[in-house]
């Protein structure tokens, strides 16, 4: 699973109403989770959970598509300006090398892209949960 994390601003309406549009097409091309945090700190925070990085990669660069185009525009018109800044991170997540801790609340972020599992026995540390023996530690 490939998380893609991006911070925009100061596009939030204008974003908010793209991932509306662009919600579907995503999913069709491997997006398994999205979402946008809202605006905070002066910026607009939206995060991408892929089912690989190749399929975020193809969907990216895939000019019949919505992303390709609409990035190249921005490029032409704002590019390295000043007037809009944006962090863009990827991670390489593999399956047994991350925990989510919810409590009294609902699923949200890397366990709703995935799957939840139950605090108990031997999952109830840090290190039984990310799959190493309590004495090695």
């Amino acid at each position: 699973m490939e998380v893609l994390q991006l911070i925009l601003s100061p596009l939030h309406d204008i974003l908010l109403d793209h991932l509306l549009c662009v919600g579907l097409e995503l999913a069709e091309e491997g997006a398994i989770y999205f979402f946008c945090l809202g605006f905070q700190q002066g910026f607009t925070t939206i995060i991408q959970y892929w089912r690989s990085f190749e399929h975020l990669e193809a969907y990216a660069r895939n000019n019949n598509k919505e992303h390709f185009p609409e990035w190249m525009k921005f490029n032409k018109r704002v590019g390295s300006n000043g007037d809009v800044g944006i962090w863009h991170e990827t991670f390489k997540v593999t399956d047994g090398n991350y925990e989510c801790i919810y409590n009294n609340m609902p699923l949200f972020g890397l366990a709703k892209a995935s799957k939840a599992v139950a605090i108990s026995g031997k999952k109830d540390s840090a290190n039984g949960r990310m799959g190493k023996d309590e004495t090695t530690s």
